[in-house]
């Protein structure tokens, strides 16, 4: 069967109830472009559509212009293979299912069925052009270089091959990389499919070709995102010379010769991507076949294994840490700019008010009152002198505030340290890393060292987390006692251990004023 090539099926999509087969289809609107036609993406061997269902479900329509062998044979056992695939490399991929008689040119009398892919539509950038926005981010392309780590071991043990790896057929969504195009891929259960592309240039080994197994061009292409990565990483200036060509740096003649290619030169003078360089060199002079997995190639590429990744979070999260937990550091900027407690009489003023009868400075000195008894207790506000319980319950309220704010910031910092620390799982013991350093450089730490700070950080993020309600009680327990002047309360006070600089020094302000015994 001949395809049509030349044919872009643009008529046919806005025919649905005539031209395409099947009855989900039938109601499907394709999405349009600012002309009104529909939106479409071409490719090597097919045209993609996006098509959205009666519930408003986005889908892609894979139309194809070219013949691509095992079609059909390649996209059931890939049906198959999904269905059961290990939840880590599941999340990398989308159902799609093949429907022989999927779609007919309605312009063209006696037009026999094409064949077309229905996938679920991923959401998510190109890789090529997800780098490109963030090219100036190092730390949104060392999480994208981790995610690529985990699918290349992810893929490796679940023996699944993607055959065309490059920086269209992967998306960048907010969970990870996301897989798309399956006309190249092989599984388990179909291990003879015959390759249909050599996959591109700036993705290709310089040996590799159709004969190539789909595995080592898979291997060879994780190995070229990587290093590529690497380099951005390091120096984002490259990318204003040789990015947006065929992929993220490299081209296909980058690979065909090494020693001459500008990029290999300018990668080889760089201290910190020479090794990477190098074993890349050594790879490309090897058989297209023998193009190692990323976790050996990185292993060789500096000896004991120095792979210049990074974990996720880096110094800044321990600064950050500290001047939010370290009871000596300053304190939140949103706290200390918090409002003095009014002195004796200007209570109404500080909250907006201006009463100026008796009773509206009664009814003001009822509400404080009353929030002093919600705040600290009845108990005292019996015992207590009023105008020192006002200032305590004002000061309380700040407090609270203030520790509140450190936990809104305490638990995400705690959620990313939990995923640093899963990410980190798989990476052997001995590993060296490349680690930021607080107020710049980097140190060299193996992979149970980083697990280990990363789990010390972690668990004093979290005794800061439990400290802040801890606070909360210290100090109504502080000031709750029968029978506490004001010197005793301030005393009190003074012997919580960590409470922050800025409230001790409001605290020796409002009961050093003589509230009265």
């Amino acid at each position: 069967m001949s395809f049509p090539g030349g044919v872009d099926y643009q008529g046919a999509i806005q025919s649905p109830r005539i031209s395409l087969a099947e009855p989900m289809l039938q109601a499907c609107r394709a999405d349009l472009d600012r002309q009104g036609m529909p939106l479409s993406w071409a490719g090597s061997y097919a045209m993609v559509f996006r098509v959205r269902d009666g519930q408003g479900r986005a889908w892609a329509l894979r139309c194809f212009t070219q013949k691509v062998e095992a079609l059909e044979a390649r996209y059931r056992a890939y049906a198959a293979f999904y269905a059961k695939a290990p939840p880590g490399l599941k999340a990398a991929l989308v159902p799609a299912r093949y429907a022989a008689e999927g779609i007919r040119l309605a312009e063209r009398p006696g037009s026999p069925w094409w064949p077309v892919i229905l996938m679920a539509w991923a959401e998510g950038a190109t890789l090529g052009s997800w780098v490109e926005q963030n090219r100036r981010d190092p730390g949104a392309l060392r999480r994208l270089q981790a995610w690529l780590a985990e699918l290349a071991e992810a893929m490796g043990s679940a023996g699944f091959a993607h055959g065309d790896l490059q920086h269209r057929n992967i998306l960048v969504g907010d969970r990870g990389p996301i897989l798309v195009d399956y006309d190249s891929v092989t599984v388990p259960d179909a291990p003879g499919l015959p390759a249909t592309s050599g996959g591109l240039p700036g993705f290709r080994h310089p040996g590799g070709g159709v004969a190539t197994p789909i595995q080592a061009h898979d291997r060879f292409a994780f190995l070229v995102l990587h290093v590529g990565l690497e380099a951005l990483v390091q120096a984002p200036g490259l990318y204003d010379r040789w990015g947006r060509v065929e992929g993220l740096l490299f081209q296909g003649a980058d690979f065909r010769n090494c020693e001459g290619s500008p990029l290999f030169r300018q990668l080889r003078a760089e201290p910190g991507l020479a090794p990477l360089a190098r074993a890349l060199e050594s790879v490309c002079a090897g058989a297209a076949e023998q193009a190692p997995t990323l976790k050996t190639f990185l292993a060789a590429a500096c000896g004991t294994g120095h792979p210049l990744l990074r974990p996720a979070w880096n110094a800044s999260s321990l600064d950050r840490l500290d001047g939010l937990c370290n009871p000596r550091a300053p304190v939140l900027a949103s706290a200390a700019a918090m409002p003095a407690a009014p002195a004796p009489g200007a209570g109404a003023a500080a909250a907006g008010a201006a009463p100026r009868s008796r009773a509206g400075r009664n009814r003001v000195l009822a509400a404080l009152l009353l929030a002093a008894a919600l705040g600290l207790g009845v108990p005292a506000l019996r015992r207590h002198p009023p105008v020192a319980t006002v200032r305590m319950a004002l000061v309380r309220r700040d407090l609270g505030r203030f520790l509140d704010l450190r936990k809104k910031s305490l638990t995400p910092m705690i959620v990313q340290l939990d995923e640093d620390l899963e990410q980190m799982r798989s990476v052997p013991e001995e590993v060296l890393m490349a680690v930021p350093e607080p107020g710049g450089g980097e140190a060299s730490l193996t992979a149970g060292q980083v697990r280990q700070r990363l789990a010390e950080t972690r668990e004093e993020a979290r005794k800061s987390l439990v400290r802040c309600d801890e606070l909360r009680e210290a100090f109504d327990q502080a000031v709750a006692g029968p029978g506490l002047t004001a010197a005793q309360m301030e005393t009190r006070l003074e012997a919580i251990p960590d409470l922050p600089s800025v409230f001790r020094a409001r605290i020796r302000k409002e009961l050093g004023q003589g509230s009265g015994p």
